[in-house]
């Protein structure tokens, strides 16, 4: 066997570092192998926890939720998403703050930060429709804003 041993290292032509490596690599494989082939457990005790009584609760809770769940709370899409954004009166874009223009639907601050740099940049708005003139809000947008916004003429 040593002589074996002699003419592969002589054939292989590694370095001591890397026949080091190598032995390393070969030794640690087949520890894991052994430990893996034959099921060595190295823990004392098994941390076993038993979900089911969690899991009961946690159904019990959501059956009790779902039975008192109020069918007013369904709600369509658009009423959820502009929920905030319903007012009563009509906003005048020409002296709007950016939280007034925010609470209209489809404006968010980018959009009401743009409508007011327009508005210093090119005066005050002379007809609704010049609205479409800002970037991000296009035909749609403006059919949804035109009832909720005012020029007033001062």
């Amino acid at each position: 066997m040593k002589i074996f041993w002699e003419k592969f290292k002589h054939n292989l032509r590694f370095t001591e570092n890397e026949k080091k490596v190598i032995i390393f690599l070969i030794s640690t494989f087949t520890i894991g192998a052994t430990i893996k082939l034959f099921g060595i457990n190295f823990s004392q005790t098994e941390n076993v926890f038993d979900y089911s009584q969690v899991e009961n609760e946690f159904e019990k809770s959501s059956i009790s939720e779902t039975i008192s769940f109020d069918s007013n709370q369904l709600k369509n899409k658009d009423t959820v998403s502009n929920e905030k954004k319903v007012t009563n009166k009509l906003i005048d874009i020409n002296v709007a703050t950016i939280d007034e223009l925010t609470q209209l639907p489809s404006i968010g601050i980018s959009t009401a930060n743009k409508i007011v740099e327009y508005r210093n940049k090119n005066g005050k708005f002379k007809l609704k429709e010049d609205l479409k003139k800002i970037k991000g809000i296009g035909e749609k947008k403006f059919e949804k804003l035109k009832k909720l916004i005012t020029i007033k003429t001062n």
